[in-house]
This record gives structure tokens, sequence and C-alpha cells, in this order.
């Protein structure tokens, strides 16, 4: 197979190791220019129909999963020969490997935390988005050279919903649940017991039940090693994490306990609930911990410690991703070259020795009085299962509670202006502080894209129209919550569209309006985010696209853009009365991209002549200043041009190709002053967005 091009597009370059479903080769994306992963499925899977069929329906659906520490899947593929799973190739060792050659000592509690808090922050966005990952263990958690952890290997996944697992065979029995041991239906809280496994392992050196008759009554439990495993899942109590390992506080192991109930319902509601209750018992705060490992000294952190908003001074410092700015301190990453990364703003203090643990009881009893301790701290600690729908039915669009934590950005006026740029090689969103330019970051972005732009704040959310070049995938909107760098994609309510596109939030966060073609008809809807719920919808009649709302700061109007049938002529339309069923809509001037200003008194559009940013006056339709613009098409990419008002009114921010590249600029509501925003970034800026 090495040396093979796969479906004229994945080259096979090297195998990399078998499994149980699979051999894994590492390939090159020809069209992307990138490196993957491919797990080319065992014959037993690829050619039972059913099998297939039903594994490819979950393929799908996770594709859709979107989080800084899952492995972006790219789907299910299949050529004449055999099927492959394809995913981001992660360069850098497993967890799985880091225990390996610690030869059963312990990690560090401080280094444990920082595994859970991304393996748990991507189970609990995989439940919210109703997937039960099913082989949740060390080695299926990755690290790549910058310290970034991801969970992988969601091949045997399952919708909640389902009864059983993609492959209902699959599983490792290590780490097994005992309803998975039994073939029963699974749920999040088998990943929260398969994540306990991981987390007591990692804390006291080895797995709680190994089936080599170290557990008393394991020996006789079943001939060979995996199925005496089984049968202690099923009945035997795991040990006292204190007898492994001194050093473990009582309240962190009666947490650990808690986490490997045989019983669901009592263990923590949620994964996020787990790490937090750890992090609880073990006093420190969860937010403290970093989302990252780094290479460098070991990490600690101080007791009840929460990050510094800001320091007095800000160094400069090189923009990094979101949730990598806020982390402190340098962290060993074991197994992994030795990499230097340029650290955070904030240093924790070194956390103070522990304590002389309590004398450790023994056997069963000690098990029952433990798990009897960690009620009341899992009490204040957990919440609510994530799962639940809304009341029309639908998950909720809003980040998932297993994204919470202590925000890694200042509050949002201090980036209030995002726009696209193609700084990084493709466009991506990035947010920067319009009192200092040098003050930005960059939104992550979703996978299976080549294309995001077009930002608009909702609230504390960016939401994000995402376009996918070879056009695998439609067109779609995703809401990025820059606090900690989780991407939900937004779901349209009342029904799906094929395509769904520029979105624009209201001034208050909470209603996104956005342009859809539904059966090759053009609509401009209105999304209500906090209820998940359609708030209104226009059918562009007589248009061949609809959209580009600018709204109102009251709310109860926008203006929109509709594009003649001949894609000749442009529009600019206003519509009321949102709360009739089509609206009231009138006619305003020929122009494009409309842009009102928060007072309502100016509205700025870009001329059908594509060369002037033209503001007029409302009240009286006069024009208040024309400003030239150079508008080249970006490589086929067009609507680059399009405007928005800053929050104050005084300034209008636009992009123009003026002085050479695309930048972002901004001009003065009379059009005396004018700013090149992004005049040092030497590269493409496009559809600028202000935070009102």
């Amino acid at each position: 197979m090495i040396g093979q091009v796969l479906l004229e597009q994945f080259r096979v370059e090297m195998f990399i190791a078998a499994g149980g479903m699979g051999s894994v080769y590492k390939v090159w994306d020809l069209k992307r220019s990138t490196w993957l992963a491919m797990k080319a499925l065992h014959a037993e899977f690829a050619d039972d129909p059913d099998s297939f069929r039903r594994f490819q329906r979950e393929a799908n659906a996770l594709k859709k999963l979107a989080h800084p520490n899952i492995v972006p899947f790219y789907g299910l593929f299949r050529t004449d020969d055999f099927a492959f799973l394809l995913q981001r190739y992660i360069d850098g060792p497993s967890l799985g490997s880091v225990l390996k050659e610690r030869k059963g000592v312990p990690l560090p509690l401080e280094e444990a935390l920082i595994y859970l808090r991304a393996i748990s922050s991507a189970l609990g966005y995989a439940h919210h988005n109703n997937v039960v990952h099913c082989d949740v263990k060390p080695g299926n958690v990755l690290m790549d050279a910058g310290g970034s952890i991801y969970l992988t290997d969601f091949g045997i996944a399952r919708h909640a919903d389902s009864t059983t697992t993609t492959f209902a065979a699959a599983g490792t029995p290590a780490y097994m649940s005992p309803e998975q041991v039994r073939g029963e239906a699974l749920t999040p809280a088998s990943d929260v017991y398969s994540l306990a496994v991981m987390a007591f392992e990692m804390l006291t050196g080895r797995r709680p039940f190994r089936g080599d008759g170290d557990t008393p009554g394991s020996a006789a439990s079943g001939a060979t090693a995996a199925e005496r495993i089984r049968a202690a899942h099923l009945s035997q109590p795991p040990p006292d994490p204190r007898s492994l390992n001194p050093q473990i506080e009582p309240a962190l192991a009666a947490i650990l306990l808690r986490g490997l109930e045989k019983v669901p319902a009592r263990r923590p509601v949620s994964a996020p609930a787990f790490f937090e209750a750890l992090s609880a018992a073990a006093g420190i705060q969860p937010g403290s911990v970093p989302d990252r490992a780094r290479v460098g000294a070991t990490q600690s952190f101080p007791v009840g410690a929460r990050p510094v908003s800001e320091p007095a001074t800000p160094p400069r410092r090189k923009p990094a991703a979101l949730w990598w700015v806020a982390a402190a301190g340098l962290v060993l990453l074991l197994g992994a070259a030795a990499l230097m990364m340029t650290a955070g703003r904030n240093r924790p203090a070194a956390m103070p020795a522990q304590t002389t643990p309590a004398p450790v009881e023994a056997g069963a009893a000690a098990t029952a009085t433990l798990v009897k301790a960690a009620t009341a701290t899992l009490r204040s600690l957990t919440a609510t299962p994530t799962l639940a729908p809304t009341a029309d039915g639908r998950s909720s669009t809003a980040t998932p509670a297993a994204q919470a934590a202590v925000p890694t950005l200042p509050p949002p006026p201090r980036y209030d202006l995002a726009f696209a740029s193609n700084k990084n090689g493709q466009l991506g969103v990035f947010l920067m502080n319009s009192k200092d330019p040098s003050d930005w970051v960059e939104l992550p972005s979703p996978v299976g894209f080549t294309r995001i732009w077009h930002p608009t704040f909702c609230g504390d959310q960016v939401a994000v129209e995402a376009v996918s070049e070879d056009r695998a995938f439609p067109d779609w909107i995703f809401l990025i919550d820059p606090a900690n760098g989780g991407i939900t994609q937004f779901e349209p309510p009342g029904g799906a569209a094929e395509v769904v596109a520029a979105p624009r939030c209201a001034p208050h966060g909470t209603l996104l309006a956005y342009s859809a073609n539904k059966q090759d008809a053009w609509y401009v809807m209105v999304a209500n985010l906090a209820r998940g719920k359609k708030a209104f919808q226009m059918r562009g009649e007589n248009y061949a696209q609809v959209g580009y709302v600018s709204w109102s700061f009251a709310e109860d109007a926008f203006y929109w853009m509709g594009v003649s049938e001949d894609f000749r002529s442009f529009f600019i339309r206003r519509t009321g009365d949102l709360s009739s069923e089509s609206g009231q809509t009138s006619p305003v001037v020929n122009g494009k991209y409309p842009a009102l200003s928060p007072d309502g008194n100016y509205l700025a559009d870009v001329a059908p002549d594509r060369l002037n940013l033209v503001v007029m006056n409302v009240q009286s339709g006069t024009q208040v200043f024309s400003q030239n613009i150079r508008y080249e098409d970006l490589g086929g990419k067009s609507m680059p041009a399009t405007a928005m008002w800053s929050g104050d009114g005084q300034w209008l921010y636009y992009a123009s190709s003026q002085d050479g590249d695309w930048d972002i600029y901004r001009i003065s509501r009379d059009g005396k002053s004018i700013e090149n925003v992004t005049e040092d970034w030497k590269t493409d800026e496009l559809t600028p967005a202000v935070h009102w």
C-alpha cells in the first residue's frame, strides 16, 4: 500500500501501527498539502454492508465535531478495495507512551490535571453534541510539539440516542465501564468511568484492574487477563488509590473512586464535573490549570489561585491561539522532544508543600468511607447534564458547558475589532484592540474549511462564515468563544438549509440574521440564539441572492442587500415590523453591503461601480461624503468591502486595496479623517466587524 495514491488525493507514505479496527498509516493530502492519519478498516467491518452503512452515518456526524482538544475527523472514504478513516496527523507522543516510559511512577498531580482538563473538555463538548466516545484511554490522547492535547479515535463512537456503538465489540477492556462490558446502551457516564480509570492510572502508576491477580478475587474470574479485567469491572471494588500512592489526599481519592462507581447514576454527572471535583479536592482552581502541556520545568499552581486578567505593564508578545494566551509557566511534557514555548502573561507561584497524608484504611471499608466523603464535594461542583435539548427539541447552539473555564481574554471591549486575514496562509478570523493595533489574537478555526471570514460579534461569542474551496462542505456558520476556543456549529432552527452564510448579529447579541438557501430560493433568516428558535423569515422574491444584514440599534428593523437575477444590479432594502410574518420592506438605494450607524442616522454602502464607499443621511436622503476605494476581486473571493460603524458612531470601518494589499481602514463620520488600521500587516485583511 505504501506509495499508492487513493482517490487521486491521498498518498500513503508510511505504516504507523495496527489496531483492533484496522491499520494506521501516515498519508499526504495532495490537495490540501498537509499530513493526515489514515486508518484502513479491517475487511470484517468494511465488507459488511450493515456495519459499513451504520459507520458511515455516524462518521458524517463526527465530522461536525470542532473542538481544540479533539483531533479533526475528516470522514469515512471507500475505494474499490477497502474503506478508510481520515483525521489530522498529530506528530507527537500519546499519553499511553508517556505513562509507559514512567514504568509505574505516578504523574505529578499538576501534570495529570493538565491532561484531565483537556480530555474532560473534549468529552464534555462531544457529549453536548450527543456523541459518546466509547474508547477513552491513554493511547487515544495525543500531544503535538506545541503541547496541545487531543482526544482521538472517535471511530467507534456513537450518538447518545443510539442503542449500540458503531462496532459493538470494540473498546479496550482495561478502560471499559461495567455497562460496556455487559453490552448495554452507553451514555456519557460510560466515558466518565473510562476517564476515571485514566485518572487513577496517572495518579497511582497503575490501572485499578489489571487481570494479573493483584485484585482480590480476580484470578479466578476468567481464563485470560482480558476476561479477568472485564469481570473485575463488573463485580470487584477498585483498590484505595492511597494504598498505591500515599501522597494522594483522602478527598482526591474519594473523587477517583466516585468516578469508578459501578452504577452510572452514582458517578459525577459529566466529564468536566469530574475534573472540577478533582481540582477542588486538590485545592487547585480549575481555571488555573493550563490547557496545554509545555516543555520545560514542572508546573505547579497556587492553592486557590486565579489568573490575573492583565499585568500593570503588558509585555510585548507574539500573538497565539486564544486558549494558549493565559496558560502559565512551563510544564514538562514527558516523552516529547525538548521544545521551549513562549510563556503567557501570568506565572502562578509555586504550590505549597503537601501535608502529610492521613493513614490509609484497608479494604472495602476504606472505599465506602471515601465515596461517602466525596458526595458533599460533588454536590457543590456537579451540574445538570448537557445533553438535554432545548424547549423546541434542539440542542442549544450556545457554547457547551464543557468549555467553561476562567476566561483567557479580558472583557470584549478590549478586542472590539474583528476581521478576516490570510496572515497565516489561509483566511482566518482575528481580533484586535482598535486602540492598540499591535494587540491582536487569532481565533481558532473550524476544520475542513479553507476560508473563514465575515465575523460578527454575538455577545461574548463571534459568529463566522466558513467556506470550503473544493465545495466538499457547504458554506456554514460557526460560533466561536474567544474565552476558551470552543467552536459550535450553528444549527438553523426551523429546518435545514443547503447553505447558510453572511452572519450578522444584532447589537445585543441574541438575534442572528443570516442568508439561507433552501431548494434554490434565498431567504433572510433570523434566529434567536438564546431560545434556539426561528425569530423571522423573509424570502427574497425576484432576487438571485439576499443577505448582508445591518441591524438598527433597537433591533426592530434591518437593512439588507438584494442581487438581481442577472447579477448586474444591487439593491438595498429596509425591512421593519419584524413581529409580523414577513415584515414590511421598502426600497432605499441602489448599492451593496449596507452599514447603519448606531444612532440610525447614517447609512453607508458600496456604490454599484464598486469604486466608492458612500455615506448618506437616512432622514434627508442626501449624501454626506463618498470615499474612493480600490476594489480588486481577491482571486474570486468577492464581497470583501463590507463596512461597519464603531459603537460610538464616530468611525466607519471598511476594507480596501488602495495601498496595494487589502487592509482595514477607518474613516470619520464626516469623511475628513482616514486611517489604515492594519498598515503593518503585509497580507490581505477583509470583512471588518466592530463590537458595539
